[in-house]
């Protein structure tokens, strides 16, 4: 934390925050162990983990500690401060989330179609964003598939032609099917309507993929059929050539070599898992940014850490209304088509 800072002259602010919390830089490292060692095959233990880590971690911090929380007013308090939270947020976090992202390049195509849905309503994208951008509530999908994804590229021959298979309808099931979702919900957003009631997996990928002809790369036309094949068993395994014989009810059999299809998957899981993920974090917190929210918090957080009740509560009252404002654009875009208890 602190190396990464001092390139960026942020040391004012971790001098002011290891001095506030001596253990940071170590809670900092021992998160990033976790991260490194976890078991892609136990997501819930690896969460209870992290919860108690942490809750631990705020026991022995005394986060609640009244002298802590004075001096974080007072450093708060400070306009300069502030700018240098602001800073923070504007170079550090967005940089380090759009590095994450970029990891896959079709992250581009991701956000520029975000885009062009933002610039017909502000903010609509998080009618398909919000539950991908939640790393706690995404990550067991994200995770079921890793472990055959990992055996199809280790085995040889009918057996990784198999796990293949199973690979890829886990893939369907667990990340690609709430991702194309996403996308064609986004397909209607840009075009500032509504989306009809979502379609099967198949016709999903098919109405998809035609609705979103000008982002080549961001829907597999073959998904559907390919799913089919493996979840109902249409295929047969090819002994001599290393391919499988693959079809459905309503596509003819075609013959796909066995390492196109380990590739196949491991790109949609890619896309549809941590990429899609990334890119909905770095909208969620540029968004923060761009709306002036963070601006907002800052300039509140005084005083919601103030001693008195009655000001915390006055304080959380003009955040939320503030948020209101911001989100006004969306509301109004979603009551046109939404009843009261679906908004």
């Amino acid at each position: 934390m602190s190396r990464t800072n001092n390139q960026n002259g942020n040391t004012g602010f971790d001098r002011k925050l290891l001095r506030l919390f001596p253990r940071m830089a170590e809670l900092f490292d021992c998160l990033a162990d976790m991260i490194q060692r976890m078991d892609p095959r136990q997501p819930r233990s690896f969460i209870a983990k992290m919860e108690g880590y942490f809750k631990s971690f705020a026991q022995n911090q005394k986060w609640h500690d009244a002298a802590i929380q004075a001096a974080f007013r007072r450093m708060l308090r400070s306009a300069k401060f502030r700018e240098v939270l602001k800073q923070y947020w504007s170079t550090e976090i967005l940089r380090i989330a759009k590095q994450q992202a970029a990891v896959d390049p079709r992250y581009s195509l991701l956000l520029r179609l975000i885009a062009e849905a933002e610039a017909k309503v502000p903010l609509v994208s998080l009618n398909a964003l919000t539950q991908s951008a939640n790393p706690i509530e995404s990550l067991p999908s994200h995770c079921a598939p890793v472990d055959l994804i990992e055996q199809a590229q280790r085995l040889k021959g009918e057996a990784r032609a198999m796990v293949t298979l199973r690979a890829l309808a886990s893939v369907a099931e667990a990340t690609y099917n709430t991702y194309l979702e996403a996308m064609w919900k986004l397909s209607y957003f840009r075009e500032s309507s509504w989306p009809p009631e979502k379609p099967s997996f198949g016709n999903l990928v098919n109405a998809a993929s035609s609705r979103l002809g000008d982002f080549p790369g961001l829907v597999d036309p073959r998904a559907g059929w390919m799913r089919n094949s493996a979840v109902h068993h249409r295929y047969e395994y090819l002994v001599n050539e290393d391919r499988l014989l693959m079809w459905d009810n309503n596509h003819p059999r075609v013959e796909v070599p066995v390492d196109e299809l380990v590739a196949t998957v491991r790109s949609m899981y890619l896309l549809s898992g941590p990429t899609f993920s990334r890119v909905s974090q770095l909208y969620i917190l540029r968004s923060i940014a761009n709306t002036g929210l963070l601006d907002a918090l800052l300039s509140h957080a005084p005083g919601l850490l103030d001693k008195d009740e009655n000001i915390r509560n006055l304080t959380e009252h003009e955040i939320l209304e503030k948020a209101k404002l911001i989100l006004d654009p969306l509301r109004a875009f979603n009551s046109r088509f939404l009843t009261p208890t679906q908004s």
